[in-house]
């Protein structure tokens, strides 16, 4: 498991060594700590009138060496928070890069496979699971700078007294697996039954969300927030399964420790004299405040120990998923070498699909499909719904690949060029895609500076100027959630400024104004006829109103298509 961590750190780039010298100066101050107690017991417990202590053959003022103890915890308690702030940092960003690799690669899914999940999938790995991974990464820094602690603690400890020490190590080493070993198989099983109930916990709060208006008209209220209750419950006493194990670790190292020093007391009380007790109190003072240091050293150990069982599955599912990713790009990188965009300079001249078939699971979708799209064309792809219109646009797009026959931009093959192809092509869908900002943003999907005069004319040729004129914040208006704050007709033509201002020269609407009424549809698309010969429009619908507004028109029947309009 530890090299599968150690393969997840290397991904992420983070730097590691710096933390070597942090925790380096922590165990000095630790260990300086708890060695200046001893000379200290020492010299309150003789006979001694002096104001001075004799240290390392130094003479010290015992005024000068309360000062400096005072002033190194002062030290330690800056510095151990630098440490953990450094640590914590050094986590956060851990889960930022794995999130970060993580969604660039959902990005670039296929479309079919991408799908196939739903986005609570998605949300929980790229951000629960790097999270918890995060933790655990935290919890392992914090266990070895407390490790490193401890070890000099212990060297000191075994300088005073080692048959002391090795009493102490063997109950503590002995406690410690026995703790370990009553619960890491319920650990990991923890882990991995919260996973599950967590992806679910997601999926059912986001369906109360996502079916507001369905909900609210069925009068479901009840049934969807019992849904969300019910996940959220399990999810909450699985976590807290879990949580009172590292908490019970406390408790029992405490007994463990008042079980040695009572031990130890009565040995010392039956076997041994009141002089040597007397002789022996600095020793037992030191090994004393060295157990106090120590006990919650030993509980952050049981505590990251309790982690690592209970994210095993968490750090399987990573390592899988960042092995795969990491043998794509290997991949990529190569094929990027042998695949020349062909075409990068060059405006849109043609289309063409011949003899194009295509199979969605075993079953065929379209067969022997021929279609020619020239520059400035509007064409309408017409027909029923589960006629083959959404495959189509999809091949047309680039999103689908695995078809058959020959698809060509400006006589090259369409694969040879699909990247360069994408930034030409625009596809607007029915269910359009906004985000919850003003209109500038999600016309220009930027948070850099602006064309403005690209924004002007996009702002112009979709009409969508008229709507920003209206309201005193103009492009800067925020349009709500999913576009809750504008009207249908004003997000399709937000939805065509957008390709304008983004230079595409072909765009798709996909049943894209089959929402709205029949007066609205119609202006929209007046006003796009008025903007023919500047762009190439594909229309994808089941609606044979749009023929009067293409000059070239396919009809979709029975997996073929046949042309039934075609004007120059």
């Amino acid at each position: 498991m530890f090299s599968k961590i150690i393969f997840l750190l290397n991904v992420t780039n983070v730097k590691k060594f710096y933390f070597l010298i942090l925790i380096s100066i922590q165990t000095l101050i630790d260990l300086a700590g708890v060695g200046l107690v001893f000379p200290l017991v020492k010299f309150l417990i003789s006979d001694s009138t002096s104001s001075y202590l004799e240290i390392l053959d130094y003479t010290i003022s015992l005024n000068f060496f309360i000062i400096f103890i005072l002033f190194l915890f002062i030290l330690k308690f800056i510095f151990s928070i630098y440490l953990n702030y450094q640590i914590l940092i050094f986590g956060k960003n851990i889960k930022v890069n794995l999130q970060t690799i993580l969604i660039k690669q959902y990005q670039k899914m296929n479309f079919l496979n991408f799908i196939s999940r739903d986005r609570s999938y998605y949300l929980f790995k790229s951000e629960t699971l790097t999270k918890n991974f995060s933790d655990l990464i935290t919890s392992l820094m914090r266990m070895f700078s407390e490790i490193f602690i401890a070890i000099f603690i212990m060297i000191f400890l075994g300088y005073l007294n080692w048959k002391f020490l090795a009493v102490l190590i063997f109950f503590f080493i002995t406690s410690t697996f026995f703790f370990d070993f009553l619960f890491k198989k319920k650990l990991f099983k923890l882990g991995k039954i919260s996973n599950q109930i967590y992806s679910k916990m997601l999926k059912n709060v986001y369906d109360v969300f996502d079916g507001y208006l369905d909900i609210k008209i069925f009068s479901k209220e009840n049934f969807f927030l019992k849904r969300a209750i019910i996940a959220s419950k399990k999810a909450a006493i699985t976590e807290a399964k879990f949580e009172i194990i590292p908490i019970s670790a406390k408790y029992y190292l405490e007994l463990i420790i008042m079980l040695i020093f009572s031990i130890s007391f009565l040995y010392f009380l039956k076997f041994k004299s009141n002089d040597f007790i007397i002789d022996s109190l600095p020793i037992i003072i030191t090994f004393g405040v060295a157990a106090i240091k120590l006990m919650p050293i030993f509980n952050t150990l049981i505590r990251t120990g309790s982690l690592v069982r209970r994210f095993k599955d968490t750090v399987n599912i990573l390592y899988n998923d960042f092995s795969t990713i990491s043998n794509i790009s290997k991949n990529k990188k190569n094929k990027l070498k042998k695949n020349e965009i062909l075409f990068r300079n060059e405006n849109f001249k043609n289309l063409k699909i011949q003899s194009l078939s295509y199979f969605f699971k075993k079953k065929q979708i379209l067969k022997n499909v021929n279609i020619t799209i020239n520059k400035n064309d509007f064409v309408g792809i017409i027909g029923e719904s589960g006629s083959g219109k959404t495959s189509l646009v999809n091949i047309i797009c680039g999103i689908y690949s695995d078809y058959i026959g020959k698809i060509s931009v400006n006589d090259k093959n369409l694969k040879d060029c699909i990247n360069q192809w994408k930034t030409k092509i625009s596809y607007i869908p029915q269910a359009s895609f906004v985000i919850d900002d003003s209109i500038k943003k999600n016309i220009v999907f930027d948070n850099t500076l602006i064309n403005r005069s690209l924004f002007n004319k996009a702002l112009n040729k979709s009409n969508l100027i008229r709507a920003i004129k209206q309201n005193k914040l103009g492009s800067e208006f925020k349009i709500g959630d999913k576009g809750s704050k504008i009207s249908g007709g004003q997000k399709q033509r937000l939805l065509i400024a957008r390709s304008f201002y983004h230079n595409r020269e072909i765009i798709v609407f996909d049943e894209s104004t089959s929402a709205l009424d029949a007066k609205m549809e119609n202006r929209i698309f007046n006003d796009l006829k008025k903007l023919k010969g500047s762009f190439t429009a594909i229309f994808i619908s089941h609606n044979k109103n749009i023929l009067k507004f293409c000059n070239k028109v396919y009809e979709l029947k029975n997996q073929r298509a046949k042309i039934i309009k075609n004007e120059k």
